[in-house]
């Protein structure tokens, strides 16, 4: 007899809808099998709507033996909790694209260096997509990354971002009503699987911690080790943890030792004034907006509510900065790829540790555009995708990316004055057009290609047009110099 259906989760959000086949005696497979629809966004992703046309009747699952389903999630349940990157060198958007940036890799790269990448990406997926619990049936993929407070899903209609720990309740959820099935085999799979379940946890794995939860190459674990903090023996996510995932990769293990000793220096600070403009910023921005669109209403929300600050005119970030009670310091990293990072959580900060040697960082505009970016992501990101530290570096999360580069340029350079000082000066040649760049830089603090790009998005996003000889010349002007 078919057993009542069980909920997990939500289908709104994320969730499982669960209906064993009756059979309570026999095999790991046989007491498992049922019927799943799993639910991503209100849509039914395993599974379908009866004779594929009314979206408000039965949904048909899948028909499956579940306990490869707990067999997964036994062994990948460490990679979903503690995993925080994608196989270097990829950055992909979302974890669907992995593939499509494995082809791109192919144009750049040797044969031989795509397949070893291609190989890694094999492995993430291995313990990252839970189409790959059903071994010998085909479903949609449903892929998971965890963003610090939050976690990427991931399937063909799109992605969504959800907190990871009702991600991790619901897939826990789910474990345990298949494991609480499966005691009533009692065959040697059903022992093995119970075990291995119950032994899920790698928060007291040292090596697994550094490796999967920082990244880590072996070199760079023995740097990072001595700094970590331990309670009643587990590890938790904190600061230098996520400092060192995203700073390893982009300097040397002498230069990360170094950072991680300034780090674990910083004294925790309470911040009023800039938990009080969070709260109030976030309300400008809604869930449905860009990355850029929410950087831009972000910029134009925090301006006024900035200390020392007005809707209009230059803005003296440092001094902001210091108002609000966040620390900026100086460190020497020895290379350019880093050009900050920013540490913001329970146990240290929050505080900006800008690099000398960084790109954009040496010169005064860009180190002004730096500390702006690096302030998008504590007005934003602290209590979703990066709550404890944030890299400027070519690895970060594109999304918080996206969002802090176009909350720094409106910030520093607000479109409108952008566009009012070219009406003003009604610029014609290209000798005045440079010109007008020039006095935006020096009137806001401005380098020439926030100017540049703040000039023609300008024009773009109040759909006002800009003659094609115009936008060439400004484009070439927004290419950053090296």
């Amino acid at each position: 007899m078919v057993e009542a259906p069980m909920m997990f989760g939500s289908r709104e959000h994320f969730g499982f809808s669960l209906k064993w086949s009756g059979v309570q005696t026999g095999s790991a497979a046989e007491v498992t099998r049922g019927e799943v629809v799993l639910w991503v966004d209100g849509r039914p992703i395993w599974g379908a709507w009866d004779e594929g046309i009314s979206e408000t009747g039965e949904v048909v699952g899948i028909e499956w033996t579940w306990v490869e389903l707990l067999e997964f999630l036994a062994e990948a349940w460490p990679h979903l909790e503690w995993e925080q990157s994608y196989p270097l060198p990829l950055n992909p958007r979302s974890p669907m694209a992995l593939e499509t940036e494995i082809e791109k890799l192919r144009t750049d790269e040797s044969p031989e260096y795509a397949d070893g990448v291609h190989d890694e990406v094999l492995s993430f997926l291995e313990v990252h997509d839970l189409a790959r619990s059903l071994q010998g049936a085909t479903a949609e993929p449903v892929r998971f990354l965890r963003q610090g407070f939050q976690c990427i899903v991931s399937t063909r209609n799109g992605s969504t971002l959800l907190p990871i720990d009702d991600v991790l309740q619901t897939l826990q959820d789910v474990g345990d009503a298949v494991a609480t099935r499966l005691a009533l085999s009692g065959d040697g799979r059903a022992r093995f699987v119970l075990k291995r379940w119950e032994a899920r946890d790698r928060s007291t794995d040292t090596e697994f911690v550094l490796r999967y939860g920082a990244g880590l190459e072996e070199s760079s674990r023995v740097v990072v080790e001595p700094y970590l903090i331990v309670r009643d023996g587990r590890y938790f996510e904190d600061e230098i943890l996520a400092a060192a995932r995203m700073a390893a990769d982009l300097i040397d293990d002498e230069a990360l030792g170094r950072l991680l000793g300034e780090i674990s220096k910083i004294e925790k600070r309470e911040t009023p004034a800039l938990d009080n403009i969070e709260t109030r910023v976030k309300e400008a921005v809604t869930a449905t907006q860009m990355a850029w669109e929410q950087g831009y209403s972000l910029a134009r929300a925090a301006r006024p509510l900035l200390p020392d600050t007005h809707s209009e005119g230059r803005v003296e970030i440092e001094r902001v900065l210091e108002s609000l009670g966040v620390q900026v310091m100086k460190v020497s990293l020895g290379a350019d790829v880093l050009d900050a990072i920013a540490v913001f959580g329970k146990n240290h900060g929050p505080a900006i540790l800008v690099n000398e040697d960084g790109r954009h960082a040496q010169g005064e505009m860009g180190r002004r555009a730096t500390l702006c970016h690096e302030l998008c992501h504590l007005l934003f990101d602290r209590e979703g995708a990066l709550p404890f530290a944030e890299a400027l570096g070519p690895f970060a999360p594109e999304i918080p990316e996206k969002r802090a580069r176009a909350f720094a340029a409106e910030l520093i350079l607000p479109q409108q004055e952008a566009l009012t000082r070219e009406i003003e000066g009604h610029p014609a040649s290209r000798e005045e057009w440079q010109e007008l760049v020039d006095n935006l830089g020096h009137e806001f603090g401005a380098s020439q290609e926030i100017a540049a790009w703040q000039l023609v998005n300008g024009h773009r996003h109040q759909e006002i047009p800009l003659p094609s000889m115009v936008e060439r010349w400004l484009g070439q002007l927004a290419r950053p110099r090296r």
